[in-house]
């Protein structure tokens, strides 16, 4: 790996020095030295009664995005240093730097770079590499460590003594090659990613974290034909081995899909726990003069995963179909999709759960200040029997889940100010269709929000009132929430001073009776000199319960933040 690093690095120094070379004239026309960026320093202090604390009594930050152009070449960097793990050694701080000039981007420190969804996929890793882009020319490449060792913390919990989750170093890289421009490309990307298992001791009591190896390849295009018509593919393979203390495969148990990994052991370590996996996502659309109209297709496996991303809905297989069209110079706008999906790829679950879904929207452009828009969807998700004798009618899954919403609003302004009114209203039911579970799962929600701003334009002064009225059953209780919010801001002093004055008041009833009420108080003073910016926010949250069902409650909250612009 160092060996890796050192090749990369001088690799990097020549053509860097190179390209200045070719470049010099331009750079000679570039400012010297040039930084901008942002600093600020915070810190929070809270306090509760009536229940747990949320989070600490006191906590503080440091961040920065500070910006360094030298001869047109610009080094954006990040930086972030906090006490959120004051349990450990040392504090949460992390420090990135992508400087880029013209088709060059390096990246150093903490980096979040994607290749592929499939692939690298932005998570968090220190290292460094590079991403160019001369001509039609695509390259990319990434090394570095996404996490540290953690060791399994040898005290027993106790309730109130943090417990260490244990985490072995990984690491991984990253390489991209590509031919095209934006709007029509095509990359290959691999992803290679390890951990240590020399870097903690095995977990005794934590035994299902084990030390993974993994290598995924993928394929990405994006494809613009005949000016109408867009293809989109992404498509990848992963091999992942999810214990490397599992036991190793002979050659009678070596299955033909891995046994070419078996020869190339610097790609991956195969034993018992290895797998073989694969993951493809597209979508082919057509636009037009009023419109459009796309359709979609998903597949992933159900154990595909890879080290350099963060979640995939996996075991999953779904077709969608999107269009969307305008009639009258956008009078009437008219969009919605229709998707079916089903999971159990392998066939091995118990039961195959089908999920369709449907969305129906409808706008209006009333007048210049009048809109108005209607929205139906429908998500339907039920059981077939699968594999084996367990799935019966008491446990099967069938319900759909019904939405329906209104909204319209009205603007007038005018060059002083502006006035908007909002009204959106809904209903949401979860259907369920098993006379077995019905009962106990029902579920309807109707609400309405009412809401009135005005904005005094050249003062940057605004108001705004909204009512709110929520009214959901479930299958043991109906709960009913009415109440006001109201916010306010007026700027002083030259617009240098800036309050703002937030808060609500909301009333409960449970099955008829009342439950108690909840009132928030949120509240800022910000005040700018220059490139300074002093801020102090303060927040009451009190609830009143008259039930043993929720706790009565107060909580506060003060933050105190400094900003400083360069």
């Amino acid at each position: 790996m160092k060996k890796g690093y050192g090749i990369l690095c001088v690799w990097l120094s020549v053509w860097f020095m190179q390209s200045h070379a070719q470049d010099i004239q331009t750079i000679r026309k570039q400012q010297p030295f040039r930084i901008k960026g942002t600093l600020s320093a915070g810190m929070w202090l809270y306090n509760t009664s009536g229940i747990a604390n949320r989070r600490q009594p006191f906590s503080w930050y440091l961040t920065g995005s500070p910006s360094v152009t030298i001869y047109g070449v610009t080094f954006p960097f990040t930086l972030t240093v906090s006490e959120q793990e004051r349990r450990f050694t040392q504090p949460f701080n992390r420090y990135g730097v992508s400087p880029y000039y013209k088709w060059l981007t390096i990246h150093a420190g903490y980096r979040n770079v994607k290749f592929s969804d499939f692939t690298l996929a932005g998570v968090s890793m220190l290292g460094g590499g590079f991403e160019m882009n001369p001509g039609k020319l695509r390259l990319g490449v990434m090394v570095g460590r996404i996490n540290r060792a953690v060791a399994e913390d040898s005290v027993l919990a106790d309730g109130k003594v943090y417990n260490a989750y244990p985490v072995y170093k990984r690491m991984g890289y990253g390489l991209k090659i590509g031919y095209g421009k934006p709007n029509n490309y095509i990359d290959l990307s691999f992803f290679k990613g390890y951990d240590d298992y020399r870097s903690i001791a095995r977990p005794i009591r934590n035994t299902r974290v084990t030390p993974a190896d993994n290598a995924v390849l993928g394929l990405k295009t994006h494809v613009t034909l005949l000016k109408h018509l867009t293809l989109d593919a992404d498509v990848a393979m992963s091999a992942f081995t999810r214990n490397l203390y599992a036991s190793s495969l002979d050659s009678t148990t070596l299955n033909t899909q891995l046994s070419f990994l078996k020869g190339v052991p610097a790609i991956l370590e195969v034993n018992s726990s290895t797998g073989l996996y694969q993951a493809m996502r597209g979508s082919l659309s057509y636009g037009f003069a009023n419109g459009s109209i796309a359709a979609r297709y998903e597949r992933i496996d159900q154990d595909f995963q890879s080290l350099g991303s963060f979640f995939f809905n996996t075991d999953n297989e779904q077709w969608t179909l999107t269009p969307s069209f305008s009639f009258f110079e956008n009078f009437i706008s008219i969009s919605g999709s229709y998707g079916v999906a089903h999971d159990n790829l392998n066939g091995k679950k118990y039961a195959t759960t089908f999920r369709s879904i449907g969305a129906l929207n409808l706008g209006l452009q009333l007048t210049d200040e009048l809109n108005a828009s209607l929205s139906v969807s429908n998500f339907g998700t039920n059981q077939n029997r699968g594999l084996g004798d367990l799935f019966n009618d008491t446990t099967a899954i069938s319900i759909v889940n019904s939405s329906y919403a209104l909204n319209a609003s009205y603007n007038k302004a005018d060059q002083y100010q502006s006035h908007s009114v909002n009204l959106s209203a809904g209903y949401q039911n979860a259907n369920d269709q098993n006379r077995f579970t019905r009962d106990l799962t029902n579920v309807s929600s109707l609400y309405a929000n009412l809401s009135y701003t005005l904005l005094a334009i050249e003062q940057e002064s605004n108001a705004s009132l909204t009512l709110t009225y929520n009214n959901t059953q479930t299958p043991t209780q109906r709960i009913v929430t009415l109440g006001p919010s109201l916010s306010v801001g007026i700027p002083f002093l030259d617009k240098a001073l800036r309050p703002v004055l937030s808060g609500s008041y909301y009333l409960r009833r449970a099955d008829g009776a009342s439950d108690g009420s909840t009132l928030s108080v949120n509240g800022t003073v910000s005040y700018r000199i220059e490139k300074q910016t002093f801020s102090v926010g303060g927040s009451l949250l009190h609830n009143s319960s008259y039930t043993s069902l929720t706790p009565s409650f107060t909580e506060t909250r003060l933050n105190v933040t400094y900003g400083y612009s360069f």
